[in-house]
């Protein structure tokens, strides 16, 4: 089997197609030169929690975090089920490590308190462990208000959700975009929700027709509606 083979369009790029060695020859007036290229598996660069940064939660709240383990080669594999999930501070937020229930947070009071996965595979080039942290506010969650942009567009396009929930006793509204969940209400299939890390608020459309997508962030949930033409 070929190890790789040479872009037809683009003179002197090549491209990888398995594990292995090929040898790579120039031509040139009569001159030639070789070159080994060596294809080996891709290789672990980073682990990353999502959401990333400072998340702000409600008291008495549930929400899920992710890991993904990054690869060289630019792909991303969620290791939620693998990796070791902790939090600094238990009164503050308890986080999973139960079988089904890998990286649920649940908030207990307000605080702050830092979450950290790690895997266990740490290299002179690659850190198995990233750790975010999680602000948990006095109130609770009053209400959501989701909104999926734009609302009308075409089969092939991508559609961003967002929520900001509405929390009592605060001031302000809080943008739960990162921390709530998106799913097409009715399961009707015109919606390919992203698995890509920090980008589950986001989906392809794939057929015509109205869509709801169901929003729900700690106890509260709620429906933005778009048509696909």
């Amino acid at each position: 089997q070929a190890v790789a083979e040479l872009e037809p369009r683009i003179a002197g790029q090549a491209k990888t197609l398995t594990v292995g060695q090929s040898s790579i020859t120039a031509t040139w007036n009569g001159f030639q030169g070789v070159s080994l290229l060596t294809v080996t598996d891709p290789a672990p660069i980073n682990l990353k929690v999502t959401p990333a940064g400072a998340g702000i939660l409600p008291r008495n709240s549930d929400a899920n975090y992710t890991a993904f383990l990054e690869y060289s080669d630019g792909n991303a594999v969620d290791v939620t089920d693998q990796v070791s999930w902790t939090s600094t501070n238990e009164a503050i937020a308890t986080i999973s490590n139960g079988v089904g229930d890998e990286g649920r947070v649940h908030s207990l009071i307000g605080g702050e308190t830092q979450i950290s996965a790690s895997l266990g595979l740490s290299t002179p080039v690659f850190t198995d462990s990233d750790t975010v942290g999680l602000k948990v506010l006095s109130g609770f969650v009053s209400f959501i208000r989701p909104s999926c942009l734009p609302k009308n567009l075409n089969v092939g396009k991508l559609l961003t959700c967002s929520c900001e929930a509405v929390i009592s006793g605060e001031d302000d509204t809080l943008d739960c975009t990162s921390f709530a969940t998106y799913t097409e209400s009715h399961s009707n299939g015109r919606l390919n929700f992203s698995t890509r890390p920090g980008k589950n608020n986001t989906a392809i459309t794939v057929s015509s027709g109205s869509a709801n997508v169901q929003v729900k962030f700690s106890s509260a949930a709620s429906n933005s509606s778009v048509i696909i033409e």
